[in-house]
């Protein structure tokens, strides 16, 4: 007997930057209540995009008990680079989190969302 496939769960590898954002735009546009994401700093994820961010909103506004987190190693690349990210973290601080992570899991490279 084959498993069954589950079109909601994946993991992987991908080829490239685009395939990466295009898979992330999916997962986003896909959420309900809850979005978890880690990466040690968020450089490749255009987190300063106005479509991410437009997403991000829709998200955040659609679903009256939706959370995002993000967990990193290191906050330096969306507090200086991300400025629009910023804006939207606190126009929607009762409802989005951004936390660093401690020193014991900084061994931790692989990106992930929830």
């Amino acid at each position: 007997m084959e498993p069954a496939e589950n079109s909601e769960k994946s993991a992987g590898s991908f080829a490239s930057l685009h395939q990466f954002q295009l898979a992330l735009h999916n997962v986003i546009a896909k959420a309900n209540i809850q979005l978890q994401m880690f990466d040690p700093d968020f450089s490749a994820w255009q987190l300063n995009n106005s479509e991410m961010l437009a997403q991000f909103r829709q998200f955040l506004l659609t679903h009256k008990q939706a959370r995002l987190q993000l967990v990193m190693h290191d906050t330096q690349q969306i507090e200086k680079k991300c400025p629009r990210f910023m804006l939207l973290l606190r126009e929607f601080s009762h409802a989005m989190e951004c936390r660093r992570t401690p020193k014991h899991l900084r061994h931790l490279t692989d990106s992930f969302v929830i």
